[in-house]
């Protein structure tokens, strides 16, 4: 991506400096606002697992925390202090880190700011379960088991607002992560023969080679956005239903997330199709526009191929054409 944004900066002519002004320079500051998208995504789903194997952890608690107090009771005691807290809270926190560590492509500034997009954690109530007689443990226990429905409900309510703030923002931004709405009105794509690719003492003999070596790095990005698209999650409502008084509705914070899933989706093949069409652009134009469209889908082939892998040493290897066999 830096060297996408730097190949051409060189270049005076007003079509490639609206090529640089609208697509090439903004490489890095989209991929970075997508990836932004991305780890939200992976937040909320995410939370949503923890969440059910935290409530099962509370649940046992609470289970273990009633007995305990209806023991105490029937030994002759009563009154003591049996409580607990509810670890489902911590499913926010621990979705929020569940992106750090060795392996992970994602950058800190990434987590940063997809993590400004959660609201704080719930509060946590006071749960007490000893008394002095069996209605009271009964009734302590009741009110754990409701308070623990709410809880839950507050928790992915919390995800849902994470999904639902990280598509405002990108409405709001869309700049920062989608190569379709570029902000430099001198355009690019749509320039014909007689455009101004070129400044003084630039000639396409010189310069055009540099234009299809450039080209390959944008083909490059395309194939990475696309591959990226393909492997976003399936989210099924079937696998997110339950008892709909347990935790934030029904299918609890699948319509966020699900909306969230499609937008980041548009953006990434919006952008995959927009980064090919500037590629397939930019081999036209080191053509003299005389090149047909298979000699420019085998010189983006090719060039493609020259490219260094973009994710060395990771397990998945997005668009290189090692990948492909």
């Amino acid at each position: 991506m830096a060297a996408i944004g730097s190949d051409l900066s060189g270049f005076q002519g007003d079509a490639i400096e609206a090529l640089n002004g609208s697509y090439l320079a903004r490489t890095s500051t989209v991929i970075a606002g997508q990836q932004v998208l991305m780890v939200a995504l992976g937040i909320v789903v995410t939370g949503e697992r923890e969440v059910w194997v935290r409530t099962r952890e509370d649940l046992l608690e609470i289970a273990d925390s009633a007995e305990a107090a209806f023991l105490d009771y029937a030994g002759g005691g009563g009154g003591g202090s049996l409580k607990t807290t509810f670890l489902v809270l911590g499913a926010v926190a621990t979705a929020a880190t569940a992106f750090t560590g060795a392996g992970m492509i994602v950058t800190a500034a990434a987590l940063n700011a997809a993590g400004t997009f959660l609201p704080e954690t719930p509060a946590e109530p006071e749960l007490e379960f000893a008394g002095g007689s069996v209605s009271e443990v009964h009734g302590h226990l009741l009110m754990a088991l409701s308070d623990q429905c709410r809880v839950i409900a507050d928790v992915e309510r919390a995800f849902a607002d994470c999904a639902d703030a990280a598509v405002a923002s990108s409405v709001d931004n869309p700049d920062y992560h989608d190569f379709a709405t570029p902000g430099d009105p001198v355009p690019f794509l749509q320039a014909g023969e007689d455009a101004e690719y070129f400044g003084p003492g630039e000639t396409l003999a010189v310069h055009g080679p540099e234009l299809r070596e450039a080209a390959g790095k944008v083909e490059a990005v395309s194939q990475v956005l696309q591959h990226v698209c393909q492997d976003l999650p399936t989210l099924s409502s079937w696998s997110w239903d339950r008892h709909h008084v347990v935790g934030y509705g029904r299918y609890g914070h699948h319509g966020e997330t699900q909306a969230l899933a499609q937008h980041l989706e548009g953006l990434l093949q919006g952008s995959a199709t927009r980064m090919n069409e500037v590629a397939e652009k930019m081999v036209l134009v080191s053509y003299d526009f005389e090149a047909t469209e298979q000699q420019i889908a085998d010189e983006l082939r090719q060039r493609l191929a020259e490219v260094p892998d973009p994710t060395p040493n990771q397990d998945v290897e997005y668009g290189h054409p090692a990948d492909a066999g």
